[in-house]
């Protein structure tokens, strides 16, 4: 429908109107006689009137084809409407499942990333990883959070590779450190009982000493006194001399157990027993070549010079001279580093306890 068509039908334009509006707006009746003028507004109010009427009518005609039209379009709209309804609702449908096919699997996708970093996390975690907020330090070895989603799987499974062979080398180095301290430990405490030992030895073998030496110069010291004794007996010594020997015999015997005494605490302040086992060594080596020079070379004493008729005074000088002698045999008890060391010793103890048997035999028998 053309409406600018169908609106000609009005007959009557806005130019018309204007035009009668001039005509008829300028009309005033002056008073109730003014017959001419009334009636030319009558006539007016006519002519306004009918085309009014014909304007009505023909609004009432284009109405009556506008509603029948509207009616029309109205009755087309809903028929085609209906028509195209379950094609657009089919599209919906369609577009609506695609949508929540969609968001599934966005949704699954999520949840396979959230878990792969979970696991990865997780793994991480197992081999020991340290997370301090920002990264994860696992055998020296720094992962920044990012990159631990970033990294595809070969990436990852290289990283971790590489961490573990970091954590292992750390482990082999801490279990090498572990062993040398254990190793360390057991060589200390093997250490500390040879030495608990070598010391009870030491100990019990300076005790026997001790005990044999003091059993020795008490059967010694009885011999002397009876000796003594008899010799005051008979007059052959003075009383004085008497006195002076059994005096320089019990000088003798205190210093020696004094001397022995000393030697033990000193032993045992200096920890010999810390070499024992290579003293032992050298001992050993040195006994057997003391051996074998035995057997090549006796060992000869040195020759003594007998001398008598001395006067008394002699006698307490060559008494008291075996007794320093004797102190000095027991400083003599100390092993010597060397074979040829030892040896020496050896020959040096036997000769000096020829010469302190010897003064201590002149000493009494002049």
């Amino acid at each position: 429908m053309d409406v600018t068509k169908e609106l000609q039908r009005f007959e009557i334009t806005d130019l018309a109107i204007s035009q009668l509006a001039s005509n008829y707006m300028a009309l005033k009746i002056m008073d109730i006689n003014d017959n001419p003028m009334i009636a030319a507004v009558s006539t007016a109010r006519k002519d306004i009137k009918a085309r009014r009427v014909l304007v009505e009518k023909t609004g009432k005609e284009l109405r009556a084809d506008a509603n029948a039209f509207n009616q029309a379009v109205l009755s087309e709209e809903k028929r085609i409407k209906s028509l195209l309804a379950p094609i657009e609702q089919h599209l919906i449908d369609e577009e609506a499942r695609i949508e929540k096919m969609r968001q599934e699997a966005e949704a699954k996708l999520l949840a396979a990333r959230q878990k792969k970093l979970d696991d990865r996390k997780e793994f991480l975690e197992t081999l020991g990883c340290r997370f301090d907020g920002v990264n994860y330090q696992c055998g020296g070895l720094t992962l920044p959070s990012p990159m631990l989603e970033a990294l595809s799987d070969d990436q990852f499974n290289v990283v971790c590779m590489k961490m573990q062979e970091a954590i292992a080398e750390e482990l082999a180095q801490q279990e090498a450190l572990r062993a040398a301290k254990e190793a360390r430990k057991a060589e200390e405490q093997a250490q500390k009982e040879k030495i608990a030992r070598l010391e009870a030895e030491n100990a019990a073998m300076m005790a026997k000493i001790r005990a044999e030496m003091e059993e020795k110069m008490a059967i010694e010291r009885a011999e002397m006194e009876a000796k003594m004794t008899q010799l005051a007996a008979e007059k052959k010594i003075s009383d004085d001399l008497v006195e002076a020997a059994l005096q320089a015999e019990a000088d003798r015997q205190k210093k020696a157990v004094e001397a022995i005494k000393v030697e033990t605490d000193i032993e045992q302040s200096q920890e010999k027993a810390r070499a024992a086992l290579a003293s032992l060594k050298q001992h050993d080596e040195a006994t057997a070549k003391q051996q074998e020079d035995k057997k090549a070379e006796p060992v000869a004493e040195t020759p003594l010079i007998v001398t008598t008729d001395l006067p008394a005074e002699d006698h307490r000088t060559i008494i008291e001279l075996a007794s320093k002698l004797e102190e000095l045999r027991f400083f003599y008890e100390a092993k010597m580093k060397t074979g040829d060391g030892q040896l020496i010793m050896n020959k040096a103890k036997t000769q000096l306890n020829a010469l302190i048997k010897y003064l201590r035999k002149e000493g009494i028998a002049l």
